[in-house]
């Protein structure tokens, strides 16, 4: 994913980071909204950590993983839902 992630300049980096956030408040809304439950984190752990946004992007890819696992989807439904959302052109405008 390093290499990837180096591939992209700062504002393709940026927009990763955004729809990665908005697909994990997704994954975490239908994850409360149909178990009632949430996903704990360890935040002493995540704290010693430097925040960059490659950091940043691999938490959000782990919190919506474990959210649609615990929603039942299983890793090939996961795998397809990501190569989905990798391939579906993304907005360039900004509020």
């Amino acid at each position: 994913m390093v290499s990837e992630w180096c591939g992209h300049d700062e504002s393709g980096q940026r927009d990763i980071v955004a729809a990665l956030g908005e697909q994990t408040r997704v994954a975490l809304t239908m994850l409360r909204n149909k178990l009632g439950a949430g996903i704990e984190m360890d935040w002493d752990a995540a704290a010693r950590v430097l925040c960059a946004e490659e950091v940043i992007a691999k938490a959000m890819r782990s919190l919506q993983i474990q959210a649609y696992f615990r929603l039942g989807f299983t890793p090939v439904m996961i795998a397809a839902m990501c190569r989905q959302s990798a391939n579906e052109p993304q907005s360039s405008s900004r509020p």
